[in-house]
C-alpha cells in the first residue's frame, strides 16, 4: 500500500509539472502573439492621418484653382481692353483706370494666396501635433495594457527528470542540427523595470512665427524638453509586445513625418509656382503698359 501511495505521489508531482510547463509555454505563446496588435492598431491610426493630410492637400488645391480661375478670367477682361488708342493723351485717364485695376487685381491675388497659404499650412501643423500627440497617447495605453500580462518567466520553473528519447528521436534530432538532450529553458529576456522615451514633435521647420515669439521667454532645461517630445513612460517590467509596441510607434511616427513634410512640401512648392507666375505677368503688364505711354511722345 505504500508503495503504491509513494508511487501515486510521484506521478502526481510529474503531472503537475508538466502542467506548469505547459502554462509557461501558452504563456510564452501569448505573449509572442501579442506582439502583433501594436503594429495592426498603430498602422490604422497612421492611415487615418494619412487620409487626413491628403483630404487637406486635395481641398487646397481645389480651392487654389478656383481662386486662380476667377483672378484669370478678370486677367483676361484687363487685357482685351488695352488698344493702341489708349495711348491718345485724351484716354490717359481711361489707360490709368484699366492699369489701377489690374494692379489691384495682382496685389488682391498675391494676398489671398499669401494667406491662403498660410491658414492652410498652419491647419497641417495642428493637425500633424495632434496626430503625434494621439499616437503617443495610444502606445502609452498599450505600453500600461502589456504591463499587466503575465509572462512565462514569471512562473516558477519545474524540475522533471530527464526523459529517455527513443533513438527516432534522437536521429531526427541530430539531423535538424538539435542539442540531442532536452535543454534548460532560458529566460525570453531581461524582465527590468522598462523606461520608454516619449516621441520628438514635429519639426517641419516651417513655424517659425511660434519658435520666434518663444524665443524671448525663459525657460528651464525641463521645459524645453516637454516642448520637443512627449512624455516618457515607465513600466514596471519589460515584455515583447511593449518592445515591439515602441518600434511600431516609431515607425509609424516616420511614416506620418515623411507624409506630413510631403505635404508641406507640396504646398510651398504650388504657392511658389503661382508667386512666380503672378511676378512673370506684372513684368509683362508694365511692359505693355508702357509702350502704350510711349505712344503720346510720338
Amino acid at each position: 500500500m505504500i508503495e503504491k501511495l509513494k508511487l501515486y505521489e510521484e506521478q502526481c508531482r510529474v503531472y503537475h509539472e508538466h502542467s506548469i510547463n505547459e502554462f509557461r509555454e501558452m504563456l510564452e505563446l501569448i505573449e509572442r502573439t501579442s506582439s502583433l496588435m501594436a503594429k495592426l492598431e498603430l498602422d490604422e491610426q497612421t492611415q487615418e492621418a494619412e487620409k487626413v493630410l491628403n483630404g487637406i492637400e486635395k481641398q487646397f488645391n481645389e480651392t487654389l484653382e478656383k481662386i486662380l480661375n476667377e483672378a484669370n478670367e478678370e486677367k483676361s477682361k484687363n487685357f482685351d481692353q488695352l488698344r493702341p488708342t489708349l495711348g491718345h493723351p485724351t484716354r490717359k485717364t481711361e489707360l490709368q483706370e484699366i492699369d489701377n485695376r489690374e494692379k489691384s487685381r495682382q496685389s488682391n491675388l498675391l494676398k489671398v494666396v499669401t494667406e491662403f497659404r498660410s491658414n492652410t499650412i498652419e491647419d497641417i501643423q495642428t493637425n500633424g501635433q495632434a496626430t503625434v500627440g494621439a499616437l503617443a497617447t495610444n502606445a502609452e495605453r498599450l505600453l500600461i495594457l502589456f504591463d499587466d500580462i503575465l509572462t512565462a518567466d514569471e512562473i516558477t520553473r519545474t524540475k522533471i527528470p530527464p526523459v529517455k528519447q527513443p533513438l527516432e528521436e534522437l536521429v531526427r534530432r541530430q539531423q535538424a542540427g538539435k542539442p540531442l538532450e532536452d535543454v534548460e529553458p532560458t529566460p525570453i529576456l531581461e524582465r527590468k523595470q522598462g523606461h520608454w522615451a516619449g516621441l520628438p514633435l514635429l519639426d517641419d521647420g516651417l513655424n517659425k512665427r511660434r519658435e520666434s515669439a518663444m524665443a524671448g521667454r525663459k525657460r528651464t532645461s525641463a521645459a524645453s524638453q516637454r516642448q520637443k517630445s512627449s512624455a516618457s513612460i515607465v513600466t514596471q517590467k519589460t515584455t515583447l509586445p511593449q518592445m515591439e509596441t515602441v518600434t511600431q510607434r516609431n515607425h509609424a511616427y516616420q511614416k506620418y513625418k515623411e507624409i506630413f513634410s510631403r505635404t508641406l512640401s507640396n504646398i510651398e512648392t504650388r504657392c511658389s509656382t503661382v508667386t512666380a507666375d503672378l511676378e512673370r505677368h506684372q513684368l509683362h503688364w508694365i511692359a505693355s503698359i508702357e509702350k502704350l505711354q510711349q505712344l503720346r511722345t510720338c
